[in-house]
Order: structure tokens, then sequence, then C-alpha cells
């Protein structure tokens, strides 16, 4: 079990396995299954960040502009500017049956294990080194608490040896906080009985002990039109068509991020928050 109170400076002092390297770049190649010992965590609880009654929008600036795209970037509770959470500014204009569905679809999704998502930390040696995240895709039954929530402390198997979902490069650490940038990854969970992967890209996060041996976690990041209008496409029957027919008409009118730096306007921002527990992994022999 991991000590409920370490701190996560500690828990990333952590010794590279195999062939990564204190320069280790997120090459998994040379990393094969994992790369490293650890720590894992498992996300239980994730939640969209939305605009606030007050008008204040939390997430990221991923863009690193204040006004870009034809597009109002949001500003944070603390006065924050710059925040590129598209999503969370339109989630009163969308129509009521995804508002409601989408929250629901992720929470479902966690319980049932349809979106297990993993996050290992990875280290060098030196406590000061380089610090970056692979999440992967757990395998097998999840254990759920009374509240419905994955337990902490259970051994969770991954998905064969093509289970990365993302990863992340290391950004700064400031108060026990790990911060990271670069981020890409694939969400997975299932939406009115459909399977969907939504590949989030130019993402940051932050990760911040939570005193337990857990992590608050918050991500943000960009879905680029494409994907998005693809997942749309494929929602549910004939009864859901004009919703479709809705989304499709505003979608792309609001993108607000370029997935390339001198590319279009042909993304949409997002922003999650969350908490991730401490598991085990189970290395099959």
């Amino acid at each position: 079990m991991f000590p409920r109170s370490a701190p996560l400076l500690a828990l990333l002092a952590v010794p590279l396995a195999g062939g990564c390297s204190p320069e280790w770049t997120f090459d998994l190649a040379e990393c094969g299954r994992t790369c490293g010992d650890g720590p894992f965590y498992l996300i239980d609880q994730l939640e969209f960040v939305v605009e606030s009654e007050s008008g204040a929008l939390d997430g990221f600036d991923l863009d690193d502009n204040l006004a870009d795209c034809d597009t109002e970037d949001g500003t944070a509770a603390d006065g924050t500017p710059g925040i590129d959470n598209q999503f969370g500014a339109i989630w009163d204009v969308l129509p009521d049956a995804v508002g409601t569905a989408l929250p629901v679809a992720l929470e479902g999704s966690l319980r049932s294990g349809a979106m297990m998502m993993v996050i290992e930390v990875v280290a060098p040696d030196e406590e000061d080194g380089p610090v970056g995240l692979v999440f992967r895709e757990g395998d097998g039954d999840v254990l759920v608490g009374g509240g419905g929530r994955p337990l902490s402390g259970q051994t969770i198997g991954l998905v064969g040896d093509d289970n990365v979902l993302g990863t992340a490069e290391f950004a700064g650490r400031e108060d026990g906080t790990l911060q990271t940038s670069g981020m890409s990854l694939t969400m997975k969970l299932e939406y009115v009985d459909t399977q969907v992967a939504m590949p989030v890209v130019r993402g940051r996060g932050t990760f911040v002990p939570d005193g337990e041996g857990g992590l608050d976690v918050e991500l943000g990041g960009a879905v680029p039109l494409d994907d998005v209008m693809e997942v749309v496409a494929g929602l549910g029957g004939d009864g859901d068509a004009n919703i479709r027919e809705a989304l499709e008409a505003l979608l792309p009118f609001l993108v607000d991020v370029r997935t390339q730096e001198d590319g279009e306007c042909d993304a949409l921002s997002g922003a999650f928050r969350g908490h991730a527990v401490p598991i085990h992994l189970y290395e099959p022999s």
C-alpha cells in the first residue's frame, strides 16, 4: 500500500527501468509494456469544468494567446485570463440531451471500467530531473466502494502491450504540484450506447497530492473538430436526428484552438477536474 501522507515529490523519486534514461522523451518503443516502477494511479472521478454562474471559467491557457480564432477566451475564478475551455463556456447552450447525458456517461464509464485510465508517473533517479506521465488503458474488473467510485489500493491489469492512451511532459513543480504540458491523450467512454474515443491534443494538467495517497487532477486540452463531428454523426438512432443536426450546425463556429501553431483554427477546447487513487499494477508472469 502507498503511504497515506506520502508527498508527490517523494513518489516521483523513482528509478527508471529498462531502456529509459534521465533524458527520456516518451520513447515508448524503448520502454515496453511499462516504463519504470510507478507509482500508478487510477482515475476514479472526473467531471467537466463549466462556466460558473458568476461567469468565471476555469481551465488552461492552451495556446498562450488571449484572443485567437475569433473567439473570446475565459477568465478563471482567480482572475487568470486567456482560459481555453470552449466546451465549458457553451455548456448552457448545448442540447439538454447532451448536457445531461454526457456527465452521466462519464461517471458510468468510470464505474463500469469502460473508461479505465491508469496514470503512470515516470521519473529519473535524480530528484530534480525531468518527469513525465504515461496514461494507460486498464483492463479487468473495477472494485468500487459504497459511493460507486473505484477503490484505492486495488490491482489493475493493462490491455496488452498496446495500452498507451497518451503521454504528458514535465512542465514544472510548485508547492508539491506537478504541472505537465505537451499532453496527448485518447479518452474512451460509453455515450448513448456508443463507444467513443476522443483524441485530446495540446493538453496541460496539474496533479496535486490529496494528503491521503491520491491525487487531485485537472486536465485541459483540445479535440480536433473532425473527430468531434465524427462522434456526433454516430450518436444515437433516428430519434436523435434533431440533436445531431443542431450540433453539426453549431460546433464548427465554436472552434477556438489550433492543433498546429501555424495552422487553422480547427479544434474545440475543454477541461476536466477529478481525482485519482493509488493502485497496484498487475504484471503477468
